[in-house]
């Protein structure tokens, strides 16, 4: 590895794709003048985030990152990592290849799927229409929704499916998650994916528990969640989240493309040799990013939270994404820190929450995503192959350790 010369190159990159992009867009504008007054990427700054580079790898050990990828045992054959620190994204770095047989470098752009973590924003998005009076957070969804309808059972006759319930994962859905389309493969459609009718290879969306009663995460209520979003918002869901989320939070190359136009494959990464699955549940599984733009999208989460103008959500509704809605399914039920469930997002802190994180996993990829309430913390680790969120989660503690996150 060498990160100096990487952070060097990156820096001219950089300097060379602003030039070329500042005079038209305001975005990338602001985005320099900022980092121009904040500093910018001197060679002090770049020595500094370098260090902590090193230092966040040789925390981890060569077990633990190195020998796991690149088709290592141990891990993925690539892996992606962004940390934010003081409310900005600080350093990225990147390891392997695109595939255990594709010896193509993974880069910061490189996009891999980011599977669950597709849930808070699927999240932002319901609560832009909560605040903008076109949802109810507490109403029965049968009122709004005009596509489809929840199927009755003995649980459809005692209390209402509300948005906040399915963000909670309490609303009492089926279908924890799905397994993807293998290239080829027909993809349903949203419609074929509620109903349960070929291709669509999952279970028909049902209510299995009485709403509000139990926690049960599920994809299927996300996607129900969905259909409300576009039936409600009166456009696809794709390209809402891109207008509505993904631009404003400056992920320009993030999108929730399924199956993967010819555009943007030469830059993806493979979940396996032979090719990645597509997610058409595009709620709860469908983005692809990378960990830039998801840092970026962790940093528009914090100035929500802050009330900062012209963020994602205004102050009191950001804020509802971190509210415990319920304790939560233990750790041991989860296998992650468990500090409660908030609003698309899981929390972790107690009796205060102080730190929001989501995990994802499709066929080939693993992801975690986590972001401090207060003081512009968080960090992202993206990776294809399997066994990913294993080194995620080792890279998560190293940089809490370098950087002193002394409340995670």
């Amino acid at each position: 590895m060498d990160p100096m010369g990487r952070f060097a190159r990156r820096s001219a990159w950089l300097a060379l794709l602003a030039g070329l992009l500042t005079a038209c867009d305001p975005v990338v504008i602001e985005e320099t003048r900022r980092r121009i007054e904040g500093g910018g990427d001197t060679p002090e700054a770049l020595a500094a985030i370098a260090a902590r580079v090193e230092a966040v790898v040789s925390r981890i050990g060569s077990e633990g990152l190195e020998a796991g990828i690149a088709g290592g045992e141990l891990g993925p054959p690539g892996l992606s990592v962004a940390v934010v620190d003081q409310g900005r994204v600080e350093w990225v770095e990147y390891y392997g290849n695109f595939s255990a047989i594709d010896p193509r470098e993974i880069g910061p752009y490189t996009l891999f799927q980011g599977a669950s973590i597709s849930k808070p924003i699927t999240a932002v998005l319901a609560l832009q229409l909560v605040e903008e009076g076109l949802l109810e957070l507490d109403g029965d969804v049968e009122e709004v929704l005009q596509s489809w309808s929840i199927p009755e059972n003995d649980f459809t006759a005692t209390d209402p499916v509300t948005p906040r319930r399915i963000m909670s994962h309490t609303a009492g859905f089926n279908v924890s998650g799905f397994f993807g389309y293998p290239p080829g493969a027909p993809v349903p459609s949203l419609a074929q994916i509620l109903r349960g009718e070929l291709p669509a290879q999952s279970a028909a969306i049902q209510l299995v528990s009485r709403p509000g009663a139990v926690w049960s995460y599920s994809g299927g209520g996300v996607t129900v969640l969905q259909q409300i979003i576009e039936d409600v918002g009166g456009e696809p869901f794709r390209e809402r989240a891109v207008r509505r989320v993904l631009e404003p939070a400056g992920m320009w190359t993030s999108h929730f493309e399924h199956p993967l136009p010819p555009v943007y494959e030469y830059r993806a990464a493979l979940g396996t040799p032979t090719g990645s699955n597509a997610y058409p549940e595009l709620g709860a599984a469908g983005l692809w990013s990378h960990p830039l733009d998801l840092a970026y999208f962790v940093v528009a989460v914090q100035r929500a939270l802050a009330g900062e103008d012209d963020s994602l959500l205004g102050r009191d509704t950001a804020r509802l994404m971190v509210e415990r809605q319920r304790p939560g399914p233990g750790f041991f039920a989860t296998g992650f820190p468990d500090g409660g469930m908030g609003l698309g997002f899981f929390i972790r802190g107690t009796p205060t929450p102080r730190w929001f994180w989501h995990t994802g996993g499709n066929w080939g990829f693993e992801s975690v995503l986590v972001g401090s309430i207060e003081g512009g913390r968080g960090a992202v680790v993206m990776a294809n192959g399997f066994r990913g969120r294993n080194v995620g989660w080792d890279v998560i503690e190293a940089v809490a350790d370098v950087y002193g996150w002394e409340d995670w």
